[in-house]
């Protein structure tokens, strides 16, 4: 009996005269444009036909290339006669972003090399600070896009990146935890306004009646509040700092002028401030402390899924029950185990600075952010946590999740599967010319290089094998473009495939 399968398989949308270039060199595009500009944000339905067991094992076959991002000839082969918008097949599309880009890695390092050599010749420049991720980093979820959730790319490269502002809020939050709630440290609130700037909707401020109804949410801005509280009592009137900022010209002429006997004032300024929207709102202060861009050093990024259970009872549709369907929402991640350096420069000089030197403080704090707070998005369930400084090289000799012995016997294991998968689909091509571009992008994703040589090894066997007319070294001898590519790829990965 005929049984007939339709699977979705996403297709990008781009003029007529992109179409060739993005058959074959898609992959050479940087992640941002294969996610905005060239997204495979639209579909068409392949059908299957055939007995129950044939439609079967085509339904996996297909689901296997869909699942490697093995995009060549699909569109082809089924010749749809229309397109949808993309629903249920997402995930394939997001893995079809997140392979490596060379242009991508040379962009990145340029980049890099710059802040590099711009922290070297700098002056008020804070000692650059190295970290490792220990969690996946999500940024720019809310960015619009087909799959719901977008991500941050920097334009118009197209390479992943962290804005400073995200780094900057980051770790102002850590100095502001810091000041209120650690006796040891050396952070106070005045000094989070001078090198931050003046933020007029913090938590210790902004007034009860204006927060959410919500017991937690009132529990914590109690606590919040009464520790600013706290500080205003004890040490407001001594605080030289929060003397010196309201000194400062910049801030002084801000404050309206029936509420300038307060700059004299600081302990009735601070308890006026958790009172007076007026006072809060006319307070302009930028802070001193400037954090740049981060770029990762990474060749890859990583899908994440959120799978929301009780979808309904959370749209207010209804109570929760066991037998709703959740919907999986995929969204692209920065991987665990990526490292980035953190570059904070203080932005201009102001005389008869109240301490001796604030860089030490920032790096307490950025320690502080990259281990409690985190960087990015969806950081309050673990995202974007990271190890800083030392820890860093310690975590090269030890690894984060066990010892360096077991991270190599899980590579070493990780690596045996992709090369027994990747044997069997190059054993099994009939036609190595036509999905060579397809075998290269595969090649090309893995970041170890012992692996990507034994993978090369693998299709020039395969190559060597094809038919007289075919056969690798005559194809390349008279210029076929898919022995070229090949010949390049092996290049690339120190292969002698004169003597191969």
């Amino acid at each position: 009996m005929e049984k007939v399968k339709e699977i979705e398989i996403p297709r990008y949308t781009v003029p007529g005269y992109l179409e060739k270039l993005l058959s074959t060199d898609f992959y050479e595009a940087t992640p941002g444009h294969r996610f905005l500009l060239y997204f495979h944000g639209a579909s068409y339905k392949a059908r299957l036909k055939g007995e129950r067991k044939e439609v079967k094992d085509k339904g996996k076959d297909l689901e296997r290339r869909l699942d490697h991002g093995e995009w060549k000839n699909l569109y082809k082969q089924y010749r749809p006669s229309d397109w949808n918008p993309l629903k249920d097949s997402k995930i394939y599309a997001l893995k079809s972003v997140r392979g490596k880009s060379e242009i991508a890695k040379v962009l990145t390092e340029a980049l890099q090399s710059r802040q590099a050599f711009l922290a070297e010749k700098l002056v008020n420049q804070v000692e650059p600070i190295k970290v490792k991720l220990t969690a996946p980093l999500a940024t720019g979820l809310g960015n619009p896009h087909p799959v719901e959730n977008g991500f941050s790319f920097l334009s118009p490269y197209g390479i992943p990146y962290l804005p400073g502002s995200g780094i900057k809020g980051a770790v102002r939050r850590a100095a502001e935890e810091l000041a209120l709630f650690d006796e040891s440290s050396d952070w106070s609130i005045p000094l989070v306004w001078l090198l931050f700037g003046f933020e007029t909707s913090s938590a210790y401020l902004a007034p009860l009646s204006k927060l959410e109804a919500v017991d937690v949410v009132q529990k914590e801005a109690e606590h919040w509040r009464g520790a600013f509280g706290e500080y205003a009592e004890k040490q407001a009137e001594a605080d030289k700092v929060l003397r010196y900022w309201l000194s400062l010209e910049a801030v002084k002429s801000s404050i309206p002028e029936e509420l300038q006997h307060l700059t004299e004032r600081p302990f009735e300024f601070c308890k006026t401030l958790q009172g007076s929207d007026k006072l809060r709102k006319a307070i302009s202060w930028q802070g001193l402390v400037r954090f740049w861009d981060v770029f990762f050093d990474t060749d890859f990024l990583d899908v994440d899924i959120l799978n929301p259970h009780h979808k309904d009872y959370y749209e207010g549709k209804g109570p929760p029950h066991d037998a709703e369907s959740p919907k999986p929402v995929f969204f692209l991640t920065v991987p665990a185990g990526t490292e980035f350096t953190v570059y904070c420069q203080l932005s201009r000089k102001i005389e008869n600075f109240p301490i001796d030197d604030c860089r030490e403080l920032i790096h307490v704090a950025v320690k502080y952010a990259c281990e409690w707070i985190g960087f990015g998005a969806k950081t309050a369930v673990g995202y974007g946590v990271s190890l800083v400084g030392q820890e860093v090289e310690d975590d090269k000799e030890q690894g984060v999740e066990g010892s360096k012995e077991k991270r190599e016997e899980i590579q070493k294991e990780d690596h045996k599967t992709i090369l027994e998968e990747f044997e069997i689909q190059v054993s099994q091509s009939k036609n190595l010319p036509g999905e060579i571009n397809t075998f290269l992008q595969k090649v090309r994703f893995q970041g170890d290089i012992d692996l990507r040589k034994k993978m090369c090894l693998i299709l020039l066997k395969k190559a060597n094998s094809l038919k007289k007319d075919k056969k690798f070294l005559k194809a390349l001898k008279n210029s076929k473009s898919w022995a070229v590519r090949l010949k390049e790829l092996l290049e690339e990965n120190g292969i002698d495939f004169q003597n191969g």
